[in-house]
Parts: structure tokens; C-alpha cells; sequence
């Protein structure tokens, strides 16, 4: 049977084979070296999803013999709770990988594009390929350009950059994000009116294209009229009162869509404005504070985008590349979104990394 890759074009990993068959990672393994105790039907169902799905077991021997070594570099500005669920992703792909040589240097505690800069410009002595979240273009695009230009295998995730000589990119589809945020408020909203957009000042290209495709889904609805995109200071105090006073201002909106991370300040607007239930609230991501708004009937619905991916394929591509000399099949992993409304937050909640 001939192999195969998965559809997303990275290396199948035992996190895929287990995955597949509901299995434990440790389980997979077993049955994949011989060891252990597995019978013979989970043994004969790990090898038949080796060779359909194209897995390559047992490289660490060549590996070790060779003593290949690969030190890639990341580096993210994201919120807390979202760069906790990424770092899971960096964690297992460096777990499943460093036998075979692999060995991660994460900085993600840069207040600025500049630091971020610094940082990755300290790393480059002791890496090998560059896995990065970039908060800003501009000055970094030319400087992520230098680094390709140099030879360095770049891989960027979560928000992407229009670079000539790109690896790989593994995040969202922003625009769709968008029009599947603008299907749920048509859903959710349920009668005509305004809808308004909130996004923090000095937003990146990746929100743009998130309110482009919001607005691209009530162009042909002339019952909703989409107003914004309003933009806020960064800090929560000031974010709740801004949109606060645009709901005072605007008291006809009957949706909200939070198109970066200000959806928690946009709830506490609602609830202090006693619209609650009123306005219609959807927005990105999940972490405990989200859920307990979807609960209790302030936030309508989140659209959350695989984090956990967004830090798993990166590393394993990087590594493809840098070990293997196998370039990604594409130049894009889009990551599913997934739509989280009350009905459903519990089971998603127990079943996400946080």
C-alpha cells in the first residue's frame, strides 16, 4: 500500500496515529516498537494507520547514529491564556521529537515588536530554523525578510506576514473567521438593526481581514448595518468604558463582534450598560473567563482556532525541513474553526488545553 500524508501536509506523528484510533500516545508506541503488553487486534489496528496515513516509525536509531541535533527558535506576543494553549502544542511536538535530536528555545515575554526583535536576534547564534507569532508588520516584516534572505527556515503561525521566501505558515483563515462570525450574528441577532465592530488600536493585517470578511456577509442583508470598526485603547479599564460609551452613543446596535481580544471588556460594557441578553455578543479564542460568559448568557457563541496546532505543526515542519530536507507540501495549515455557544462550552471546556 503506498503511503500516505495527512491532508494537512505535515509529518504524521504518534499524537496523529493515537488520535486516529482513540488511543494513548504511550499505547501507539508499544505497539509500534513491540513492547509491552498490547494484543495482537490493537497491535494489527496501530500498523494498518501506520501505512494509511503514511507514518515513518523508528528514526531515532538513525538519528542518535548520526547525531543529528536541530534547535529551533520561537517567538510569540500573545495573550496569557492563548499563549498557554500554543505552548502545549510547542510542548508535545518537543516531547515526541527530542530523541530524534530536537531541542526548543521559546522566548514570549517580549512588551514590544522591538524586544521581540532583540530577542530572536539573540537566538540566532544557537538556532536552526525560526518559529514565530508576529505582532506587528511593518519594520518586522523586513527584518523576518533579512532572515529568510540569510537562509533561515522561517515558519509563522497565529498571525502571518507577507514575506517572499516563507516556509510554512499554520493559523487561521482570518477572512472566513470573519464571515462565519458575521453568519452566527445574522443567527443569533434575529431581527434588523446595527451591528458594531470593536478592535484595539494599531490592530495588525490579520484583523483586517477579519472585518472584511464580517462586513462581506451583510452586504447583501439590508436589515443589518454593520458600523465600525471602533477602535480601543489597549488597556481593560479603558476598553470596557470605550465601548461602554458606544453602546451608550448607539442604542440601537443589537450585536457586538469582537474581532481581537477585547471580547471580555465588550461583556462587562453589556452587562454594565443592562443590555444583557439584549446584544447579541460574539468574539475569538476560549480560556475559563470566556466560558463563564457563554454560561451565563453574556457572550452568545466563540469562534476558537486550534491553538494548540498553531504550536504543534510549526515545530514539526521546521524539523521536516531542517532534518529531513522535505519542504511542507503547502505554504498554508489553516486551522479548523470551531463555533462554542452555551449548548456545547462544558464538553469543549473539559476537552480543551487551556
Amino acid at each position: 500500500m503506498k503511503r500516505k500524508r495527512n491532508p494537512a501536509g505535515h509529518r504524521v506523528t504518534t499524537l496523529d496515529l493515537a488520535s486516529r484510533l482513540g488511543l494513548s500516545i504511550a499505547t501507539v508506541d508499544r505497539a509500534l516498537n513491540n513492547r509491552g503488553s498490547v494484543s495482537a487486534k490493537t497491535r494489527d489496528r496501530v500498523l494498518r494507520a501506520v501505512e494509511e496515513l503514511g507514518y515513518l516509525p523508528n528514526r531515532s536509531a538513525k538519528y542518535l547514529s548520526q547525531k543529528v541535533r536541530c534547535t529551533v527558535g520561537v517567538s510569540y506576543m500573545l495573550p496569557p491564556w492563548l499563549a498557554r494553549q500554543v505552548d502545549e502544542g510547542l510542548r508535545r511536538a518537543e516531547e515526541e521529537l527530542w530523541d530524534y535530536g530536537l531541542k526548543l528555545i521559546i522566548r514570549s515575554d517580549a512588551g514590544s515588536s522591538e524586544e521581540q526583535m532583540e530577542q530572536i536576534r539573540a537566538m540566532l547564534p544557537a538556532i536552526d530554523g525560526l518559529a514565530v507569532a508576529p505582532r506587528e508588520t511593518g519594520g518586522f516584516t523586513e527584518f523576518i525578510e533579512g532572515l529568510t534572505a540569510d537562509g533561515l527556515p522561517v515558519v509563522t503561525f497565529n498571525n502571518d506576514l507577507p514575506i517572499s521566501r516563507p516556509l510554512l505558515y499554520v493559523g487561521s483563515d482570518y477572512e472566513a473567521a470573519g464571515r462565519l462570525g458575521g453568519r452566527l450574528m445574522s443567527l443569533l441577532a434575529r431581527r434588523s438593526g446595527d451591528l458594531g465592530i470593536v478592535v484595539r488600536n494599531g490592530y495588525l493585517p490579520n484583523m483586517e481581514q477579519r472585518i472584511a470578511g464580517f462586513r462581506g456577509y451583510f452586504t447583501a442583508n439590508p436589515d443589518l448595518h454593520v458600523l465600525g470598526p471602533f477602535q480601543v485603547p489597549g488597556t481593560q479599564r479603558d476598553t470596557a468604558e470605550h465601548i461602554y460609551q458606544m453602546l451608550q452613543r448607539h442604542p440601537n446596535l443589537i450585536g457586538l463582534f469582537a474581532a481581537s481580544d477585547n471580547l471580555a471588556e465588550a461583556a462587562e460594557a453589556v452587562k454594565r450598560s443592562d443590555r444583557g441578553g439584549q446584544v447579541a455578543l460574539v468574539g475569538f479564542d476560549m480560556n475559563e473567563r470566556y466560558a463563564e460568559l457563554i454560561r451565563e448568557g453574556t457572550v452568545s457563541a466563540v469562534i476558537c482556532q486550534e491553538p494548540f496546532y498553531q504550536g504543534y505543526y510549526p515545530i514539526n515542519a521546521l524539523f521536516d525541513y531542517i532534518v529531513e530536507k522535505q519542504r511542507p507540501r503547502h505554504a498554508r495549515i489553516i486551522t479548523r474553526l470551531e463555533v462554542v455557544l452555551r449548548e456545547n462550552v462544558d464538553h469543549y471546556n473539559r476537552f480543551t488545553l487551556y
